[in-house]
């Protein structure tokens, strides 16, 4: 019984957490991880040979 209900609550709590993101919300996503940079083992390189 305890795990059922246990179940249940993890289900509910997990559910909960996935929404629907409007056209507009979704160019705010990701934009600190869209910007185009130098890794930072990439920061270093001054050269590279073909």
């Amino acid at each position: 019984m305890i795990k059922k209900i246990s179940f249940a609550i993890l289900l509910v709590l997990t559910l909960q957490s996935c929404t629907s993101v409007k056209e507009y919300e979704k160019e705010k996503l990701n934009d600190p991880e869209m910007k185009l940079s130098a890794k930072t083992a990439e920061r270093y390189e001054t050269t590279f040979q073909v």
